[in-house]
Parts: C-alpha cells; structure tokens; sequence
C-alpha cells in the first residue's frame, strides 16, 4: 500500500475549515511547505505527524492514509487472492504473496496467520525446515490475538507442525487446547438459532461430521496394523458414509474424497491379487477424480443437506495438478504391475489423460 496523504491533508483542511497558511502557523513552518504536500511534490518531517494529526483529531495512520479501515481493505484483498491461488494449487505464489503482505503490515494477526497457514503449506512435502517461523507466528498470535478464530488456527498449525517436527509432547500439548467437537461454535448455534437458520446450520454440521468421521475411519486404516481385507473393508464404509447423507449423489467437494477411497481399496485388492475387484475399483475412482475436474456449482437436492451447496472457488489445495492427473500419477505406483496390461487398466489410463493437467 502506497503512502499518499495529498487528497487527506486537502480533505481534513476544507472539513476543519482553514487555509494552508492557518494550517502552516500552526505548525510553524510556511505556508509553501503545506502547498508542496498537497501537490504530492514532498511529505512533513516524521516530526511534524503527530502535531498535525493532532490538529485534526485523527491518528498518524489516518493522516498517512493507512488508518484502520484501508489496512483491513488491503488484507482483505490479499485474502480474497490466496483464495484463489489456494484454490489451483498455487502454493508458492501464495507464500510469495503472504510474505509481501507481512512486509506491508507485520503487526496485522489476520496477515501473521496467513503467512503462517502460507509456510506450512508450501513447504509440507519439502525438505526445507520453516517450522521455527511458524512456531514463532504461531506463538505470537496466541500471546497477542484475542480473537478467538484467529488463535484456535494458530494452535492447529502449531499442533501439525510440531507433529511433522516429531515433537508429539508439544504437538499434543497444542492439540489439547482446543475445544472438544461437542463445544464447537457451530454446535452451540443449532440449539441457539431458531427456524431455518437453525435447519441451516444443523446441515452443514452434518456436512462437516460425516467428512469428520469418515476421517477418523480414514487415519484408523492409515496407522492401525490391518489387514488388506480391514482396509478394504474401512474404505468401503467411508463411501457408504458418504452415500448416506447425499442420496442424489450430490457429493461436491467430497467427489475427491470418493476417489481417494477408491483408490486405496485398489491397492490393497492389487496385493490381494484380485484382478477384477482392483480394475471396478479403479474405475469408480477415474469416474470421480472427472467428476472432481469438470463439476459445476450446485445447491443440494439431498434431503438431510438440501440447503447446502458447492462452491468450486471455496475449495483448496497445495498441489498444482487436477484430481485426475493426482491419479494418472498414482496408477504408476508398482503395485498395479500385476493389472497393468489389462485392456480396462489401459482405458482407465485413457480416459483420465483425457482430463489431466
């Protein structure tokens, strides 16, 4: 944000009513001196900010033009384009834009947290350690920010980043000051609103526990010794899950989330050596990884969800490639060797080249 107080010295002037020369007395400097800063052609010593802002009641950041509404206008705009960069994957330009954003307002907490939010996803695949600046971004919310949404993101990343740092003493320590999902704002609100705003919310806190459960189930297969029949078998339910609450298939977002499920039943039926249950798994995977790559928006029609909708520019993530070449690249994984001259294997391969980027 560029520093221009031309137009907001000549504004608070004709607002207080004085001229350049009752302005300049008052500061005791000439009356050329005011002239010059109106035409943008110099700017008051650092000295004079506070005698002048005085003068007109405002703060030095309004005098300066960066008073509190255009710093919230100007991150607000920087967050309406990590939206977007989030959205494609872009997580590089992200951090780039992040970090510019903290050179302009470093004290800013919305700023702090999206740098934080910014490092962590640029860097979670890499080697390159940035766990102490997120500690300290994160640490200095918390000590600071008394907002209550801006410090429960800080406490996740730090918990993720400790975790990722094998530090699970502190990684659970931050886990444990977050409240329990019984406590949560959105659960709260469903006994507090009233008539189809409380219909609303009920809704979209289906929305987010199903995926919540299917999750637990999903980390369940991932860290609990189970066999490939138990994985399977875990996978399945999470589909089923999934086709309970949206009976019109009517699944936006969690499309990805089908396709990921179906792609690990793959690979365990591939080491069970059953060709056939690994080729429909495979299959039903490509089918939602185009579903993923190609939906449009859409309001719910299921009944459980029905006042809910998909919004693609909502969604994100920290890889640059579509749904369907996140698969095109897994299917070169060894563990479809045994399927991969198959004639369906091939057409699946076909199909998604068809959407890949």
């Amino acid at each position: 944000m560029n520093i221009d107080m031309t137009k907001t010295l000549k504004d608070l002037r004709k607002k207080k009513d004085v001229t350049q020369e009752q302005l300049a007395n008052h500061l005791g400097i000439s009356a050329q001196s005011v002239g010059k800063w109106e035409r943008g052609e110099g700017f008051p010593d650092i000295t004079l900010l506070p005698k002048i802002s005085m003068y007109f009641a405002i703060t030095v950041d309004d005098l300066l033009g960066v008073g509190e509404a255009k710093i919230k206008a100007a991150v607000d705009e920087y967050a309406d384009e990590s939206i977007r960069l989030n959205n494609i994957g872009e997580t590089e330009k992200d951090l780039d834009l992040w970090e510019r954003a903290y050179t302009e307002f470093p004290c800013n907490e919305n700023v702090k947290r999206g740098l934080m939010h910014a490092l962590f996803h640029a860097y979670y695949d890499r080697n390159t350690d940035v766990s102490a600046r997120i500690i300290l971004l994160g640490e200095d919310i918390l000590e600071n920010s008394k907002d209550t949404d801006i410090r429960e993101s800080a406490i996740q990343l730090l918990c993720y980043t400790y975790n990722k740092m094998k530090n699970k003493e502190n990684a659970k320590k931050y886990a444990n000051m977050m409240g329990e999902y019984c406590t949560s704002c959105y659960e709260l609100l469903k006994i507090v609103l009233d008539g189809e705003e409380a219909v609303e919310r009920c809704q979209h806190n289906m929305v987010e526990l199903f995926d919540l459960i299917a999750g637990n189930a999903y980390v369940m297969s991932w860290k609990g010794n189970y066999s490939s029949e138990e994985k399977i078998r875990i996978n399945k339910f999470c589909i089923n899950l999934f086709a309970l609450i949206y009976e019109d298939e009517d699944y936006g977002f969690y499309t990805c989330r089908l396709s990921q499920y179906y792609k690990n039943i793959a690979d365990e039926y591939a080491k069970l050596g059953k060709v056939d249950e690994c080729l429909d798994a495979l299959e039903s995977m490509k089918k939602f990884a185009i579903i993923t790559d190609n939906q449009l928006d859409f309001i719910r029609t299921s009944f459980m969800v029905n006042k809910t909708e998909y919004n693609r520019c909502e969604t994100s993530k920290n890889y640059t490639e579509n749904e369907c070449g996140v698969r095109l690249k897994g299917l070169k994984n060894k563990v479809f060797d045994s399927v991969r001259e198959e004639e369906r294997f091939k057409m699946i391969i076909e199909e998604l080249k068809k959407y890949a980027n």
